[in-house]
């Protein structure tokens, strides 16, 4: 499971398919999800999100990036929903998260 979290990790700008990080892990999609879950508490999907969030939430505290770049940068086509995502993790909107 360390291979699939570091996996994850790594591909922060776009949407991960389960079927592909099973298969390379020798599992059904299920079976892979229920041993994610078991080794970090979160299901791959959830765990992928919060990483993302987790790295926007660095790169807006970094000057000169708008929240459309930001976006960009971890895999949101547009800034309304990354917005979305970004307010309910956060409990803020972007813009004055920074």
């Amino acid at each position: 499971m360390w291979w699939a979290r570091s996996h994850l990790d790594q591909h922060l700008d776009r949407h991960i398919d389960l079927a592909v990080l099973a298969r390379d892990q020798g599992m059904s999609v299920r079976q892979f999800s229920r041993c994610f879950v078991a080794a970090w508490g979160l299901t791959p999907q959830a765990y992928h999100l919060q990483a993302r969030l987790a790295h926007a939430a660095g790169l807006l505290r970094q000057p000169g990036m708008t929240v459309a770049e930001v976006a960009r940068q971890v895999g949101y086509a547009d800034g309304f929903t990354f917005s979305k995502a970004f307010s309910r993790w956060a409990g803020v909107p972007p813009t004055r998260f920074r």
